[in-house]
């Protein structure tokens, strides 16, 4: 590992062996007991892994808030955002509900459209619901890159929000909200 990438990524006092191979367990109900020693808001970068349970049968998301005439919604199991237009949204009344990935996405590519700027970074969403955030300012496709797919997410503090955490992959810039714990 070069001196550059050390100094990005969160190297820990014994990790467990599973953390080191497949990622974090970053959930919002049960994460790894090493987690919160990894996840730091110094902007370097911390490993976590897919939760495969939603991903296979499905996210339980509970309504965060309404901005930018989207409803946004947080996996309450692994902090997974939902960005929906309140026009489209077919959960509009429901306090909670279980939705699975669109799969074809997540396969051929993502057709985002813009939402807006945040802390530096342009916030892209999928019809699907898909939300992410790049340096680039003109992209109409995402695709999710091998790396994350066969990896997890590579993921960085962004901000604090509504009592969460914001984090984003350093990869391909994909989303996620962590219930607010003492990050170092």
């Amino acid at each position: 590992m070069s001196e550059a990438a050390k100094d990005l990524v969160v190297i820990q006092e014994r990790p467990r062996l599973s953390c080191l191979i497949l990622g974090h367990r970053a959930a919002n109900q049960t994460s790894c007991e090493c987690l919160e020693r990894s996840l730091t808001e110094d902007g370097r970068l911390t490993h976590v892994r897919h939760i495969m349970t939603c991903f296979l049968n499905g996210h339980t998301y509970e309504r965060l808030t309404d901005r930018d005439a989207h409803h946004e919604y947080i996996c309450k199991s692994c902090g997974h955002q939902w960005l929906v237009s309140e026009k489209a949204d077919p959960f509009d009344t429901k306090e909670s509900f279980v939705k699975r990935p669109r799969y074809w996405c997540s396969v051929f590519g993502h057709k985002v459209y813009t939402l807006g700027e945040r802390h530096g970074l342009m916030e892209y969403v999928c019809p699907c619901g898909h939300s992410f955030m790049t340096r680039s300012k003109t992209l109409t496709r995402i695709k999710h890159p091998v790396t994350c797919t066969l990896l997890g997410h590579f993921v960085r503090h962004l901000a604090d929000r509504l009592g969460f955490s914001e984090h984003v992959c350093g990869v391909c810039g994909h989303t996620f909200c962590y219930t607010k714990r003492k990050f170092r």
